[in-house]
């Protein structure tokens, strides 16, 4: 069993494009990973997606606004 988080950051026009993901391999996947379990994972990844977006948008218009 063996799990994989990665976090990548591309440019985009305007912004970048944030991508956050996990990947898990090995024999014992479907015996460990419930359907609730990654329920609840993708909603935590995704709650910590949002909070990061405000947070980089905050900054990023604070550096505006001190231009």
């Amino acid at each position: 069993f063996q799990g994989e988080h990665s976090f990548t950051i591309q440019p985009r026009r305007g912004g970048v494009l944030f991508r956050n993901s996990e990947c898990f391999s090995g024999l014992l996947v479907p015996f460990t990973i419930k359907a609730s379990r990654l329920r609840a994972q993708k909603a935590a990844f995704q709650g910590f997606d949002r909070a990061l977006k405000r947070r980089a948008e905050s900054l990023m218009n604070r550096s505006i606004d001190e231009r």
